[in-house]
């Protein structure tokens, strides 16, 4: 089923260059291949924005449940790591995997299957190869996924392992009754689940977009919350570049 998954994104991603070559044809075929790739590249990057506009409230259950973990790590280590667990899911399938499926692929039915599909039969250890197949079209060589970790702009995050070594521990409070007892795994699980979403909000940046005050997608130029005296190059907020929300 994995491979099956896997050949289906690439031939559905292979399928969504044909239509966006066939609206371009014209131009691209004068226009040599590297104009090609560019052209290609916006297009995605066009549909990525798009869809995050379209979706605004993509970080909204993140938030909501790495800041419940964080409010009861201290009195309920289960209950705080089951909620860490969820942050991470929300975040890797609402504002990564799913945008990025989207994005890439045409045809809005097929899209649906195979988030559906990844969703439901893959384990976050095999996330790395999906997520290099949707990324690298769109953003190049900014990210570098590993077997070990993610790197983005020089900055790497230790996110594979790490999270696979958790899953016994949420597995047996899931499923067996069994309580967390170390403070180490908890906190160990926040921090995975606020790596992934300085992954998000670095994707966000790059179709310029952000976060406002209620964590809500939108357009960075025009948001009122930016203060120009304190923005960057770009004109995004410092904090929101390094992916820490001003919430």
């Amino acid at each position: 089923m994995q491979e099956a998954l896997e050949n289906l994104l690439e031939s559905a991603i292979d399928d969504a260059e044909m239509s966006i070559r066939d609206c371009f044809d014209g131009f691209l075929s004068e226009a040599g291949e590297a104009i090609e790739a560019e052209a290609l590249k916006r297009v995605r990057k066009a549909r990525l924005r798009n869809f995050y506009l379209n979706n605004n409230i993509a970080f909204v259950n993140f938030f909501k449940n790495i800041e419940f973990a964080k409010k009861i790590k201290n009195e309920n280590l289960s209950a705080s790591i089951m909620f860490s667990s969820i942050a991470t899911e929300s975040v890797v399938m609402q504002a990564i995997v799913k945008p990025l499926i989207f994005s890439s692929i045409v045809n809005e039915d097929l899209s649906q299957l195979i988030t559906s599909e990844f969703k439901k039969k893959m384990n976050i250890n095999k996330a790395k190869s999906y997520l290099d197949t949707l990324i690298k079209p769109i953003l190049g060589d900014q990210f570098l996924i590993s077997s070990k970790n993610v790197t983005y702009k020089d900055k790497s995050y230790n996110l594979w392992n790490s999270r696979v070594e958790l899953s016994s521990v949420r597995n047996k409070i899931a499923h067996d009754g069994s309580e967390c007892k170390s403070e180490n795994d908890v906190e160990f699980s926040i921090l995975i689940s606020e790596d992934f979403k300085v992954i998000a909000i670095s994707i966000l940046n790059e179709v310029e977009l952000c976060l406002d005050e209620e964590n809500l997608i939108k357009d960075a130029k025009q948001a009122s919350l930016f203060d120009n005296e304190e923005t960057n190059e770009n004109n995004y907020p410092k904090d929101v570049i390094s992916g820490i929300n001003y919430s």
